[in-house]
């Protein structure tokens, strides 16, 4: 009588310890091959490990989509963009902020030329720094390059932001299998820690 009651105890821990395997071979499949084909993903966000400086930097990660198409996108065209910044002035002596001018264009080579302005004119910086010629820096705001791509049967948005790069739309494994392997060749994509993935399957 007590081994059938022992049997009893011990089936259903086998039953669960079965559905975990088969849980952690699922996780595993997924980890390493992706997201099932037969999936659609609405949206990806994968945080930087560090935001991009130089805007030189940030417009030929956009070229590698863009111009070299190193994605193979069957089409690739700019939607949508801003491009924003601060630029401070300081008192040379008290290194209190004294002025915040903001520059604010849809087009990066206007930013470049309008920042560079603001920090280096010798005007404004006599204008702000008291007497003085003020110190001036950059405060970053927000770059933001939409993307609307097809590869395959996937229409989708890369939207290459500053600090993270955000997909959305229709995007199969195998499209973001391609993405993952064009952002590992760039290090400044590098992910963050911290990475946040939000992702929402849609049958096709």
């Amino acid at each position: 009588m007590k081994e059938k009651t022992d049997q009893k105890h011990i089936v259903p821990w086998i039953f669960i310890g079965i559905l975990i395997l088969i849980l952690i071979s699922l996780i595993g499949y997924v980890l390493v091959t992706g997201v099932p084909d037969d999936y659609k993903n609405s949206t990806y966000v994968i945080p930087y490990f560090h935001p991009i400086v130089e805007m030189e930097t940030y417009a030929g990660i956009i070229d590698t989509i863009y111009k070299e198409n190193q994605l193979g996108l069957s089409s690739v065209k700019i939607t949508d963009s801003v491009y924003t910044t601060e630029v401070g002035y300081f008192d040379p002596v008290t290194c209190k902020q004294t002025e915040t001018l903001t520059v604010k264009t849809d087009n990066i080579p206007d930013y470049i030329q309008s920042v560079d302005h603001l920090l280096t004119d010798e005007e404004l910086r006599r204008a702000y720094g008291n007497g003085g010629l003020a110190e001036t820096t950059t405060i970053f705001g927000t770059w933001i390059t939409n993307l609307t791509c097809t590869k395959d049967s996937d229409q989708f948005v890369i939207s290459l932001q500053r600090d993270k790069l955000v997909l959305s739309g229709e995007l199969s494994a195998s499209t973001l299998r391609a993405i993952n392997t064009w952002k590992g060749k760039i290090p400044e994509l590098t992910d963050a820690p911290y990475k946040i993935l939000m992702w929402r399957p849609m049958y096709e």
